[in-house]
């Protein structure tokens, strides 16, 4: 199985999900702002480990970006197979979708991938519930704002809700119908992370220059703005990397 998604959408928490629903012992390996060469190294020491049944065959391989797989191809796939052939069960989370190419070399088909949603307002709804407001019309009105200022991003909506709840459910202020601070501080966190982990001095500037957009775009805008002199070097495929691991991206091919 293989759950793609950007940034704060919940793949290692529904890994965790299916795994513990699935049961047995499972394997896990995080992959986090790792290069393609450690990347290498990581996936050749767990099939050592896995042939030396050191290892259970029930494996995740947790924020593993598959942006630059032809770098490491033959040990993921060597590594796959040796899951598969020992009846073992692997779930592949990541920022980017697993390249059609390699489904047919390990025999899968793509129904094995799938995009971790985000959440709709009736979700919202659920989870107001959970976290203690019973009044049906509150409720409706929370997960609709709520909604609206997080676009149903799991991660702000976990921020939104978990802070409400905290404060005993207020009446909205003006503060909720802009841009409240709980979600500044999640997608202020994002930013530091992200800045760290971007590849490169132009993948910076390239973000910078997004980051002034002050509402959703397309990626036809995106890269006339990474045209703009001086442009960025291959602007499509640094603005790819950026998508794989922002907060920010939204469904329907936009940004914000």
């Amino acid at each position: 199985l293989f759950l793609q998604g950007s940034s704060g959408l919940g793949k290692t928490m529904l890994a965790h999900l299916i795994s513990n629903d699935i049961g047995g012992d499972w394997a896990w390996v995080g992959f986090r702002g790792n290069k393609p060469e450690q990347i290498r190294g990581q996936l050749t020491r767990v099939m050592v480990e896995i042939n030396s049944l050191n290892f259970p065959t029930q494996v995740v391989l947790d924020d593993l970006d598959l942006t630059a797989v032809s770098s490491f191809e033959r040990e993921f796939l060597t590594l796959l197979f040796s899951i598969i052939n020992s009846d073992g069960i692997f779930i592949v989370t990541g920022p980017t979708e697993c390249p059609f190419h390699l489904f047919p070399k390990i025999w899968l088909s793509e129904g094995c991938q799938a995009t971790v949603p985000y959440f709709d307002e009736a979700e919202i709804a659920d989870m107001i519930r959970n976290h203690g407001l019973d009044h049906d019309k509150q409720i409706n009105s929370w997960s609709h704002l709520i909604y609206l200022m997080t676009s149903g991003h799991p991660q702000l909506v976990h921020a939104r809700v978990r802070n409400l709840s905290m404060q005993g459910w207020p009446a909205p202020s003006h503060s909720d119908f802009t841009d409240p601070k709980d979600v500044q501080h999640v997608r202020g966190d994002a930013r530091k992370r992200l800045i760290l982990e971007l590849p490169t001095e132009e993948a910076r500037i390239f973000i910078y220059r997004l980051s002034l957009m002050t509402s959703s775009f397309k990626r036809d805008m995106a890269l006339f703005v990474g045209n703009v002199k001086p442009s960025i070097a291959l602007p499509g495929e640094v603005f790819d990397t950026l998508c794989s691991a922002t907060i920010w991206m939204r469904r329907a091919r936009q940004s914000r």
